[in-house]
């Protein structure tokens, strides 16, 4: 599967339940074990969306180098899409431009898993629709403020 220009990049959870049938697992408990052990090799990855509300199941996982890479750099040319150290998510839409939308919070909420960045939120105010890279924070926000 891996880097095959044949295969697609994601697949939605519902289209993994469809796959895993056809091939003759019959159960929702054999299509989230073998869904678990191909993220464990890393063939797959899992795509988790903000609060679990979606799931996409990446079947191209070496492609998120080039997805996070856009957002998060040092490369002059993609280095405006998140100006002193901010991604702002009202620019996903133009930086992650080449991928469905329905991926965009998938890709947001991995680089908040990874700590590759930050969610900024304010107490009371709720999400300000930014995050701060974390190579611009020597120590990470405390979990208070991260959710």
């Amino acid at each position: 599967m891996r880097n095959d220009p044949r295969v697609d990049f994601a697949l939605s959870t519902k289209d993994w339940n469809r796959l895993c049938g056809k091939v003759g697992m019959s159960d929702a408990q054999q299509h989230m074990s073998a869904l678990e052990l191909f993220h464990t090799w890393g063939e797959v990855l899992r795509l988790r969306g903000p609060y679990g509300l979606q799931e996409d199941i990446v079947l191209q996982p070496a492609q998120l180098a080039g997805v996070l890479s856009k957002a998060i750099t040092a490369n002059s040319q993609c280095a405006a899409n998140s100006r002193d150290g901010l991604l702002r998510h009202a620019r996903l839409p133009s930086i992650w431009a080449d991928f469905d939308a329905r991926f965009h919070p998938g890709f947001l909420q991995l680089i908040h898993d990874l700590e590759l960045g930050y969610p900024l939120r304010l107490e009371g105010a709720g999400d300000l629709e930014a995050t701060l890279h974390a190579a611009q924070s020597a120590t990470p926000p405390s979990a208070t403020s991260r959710r």
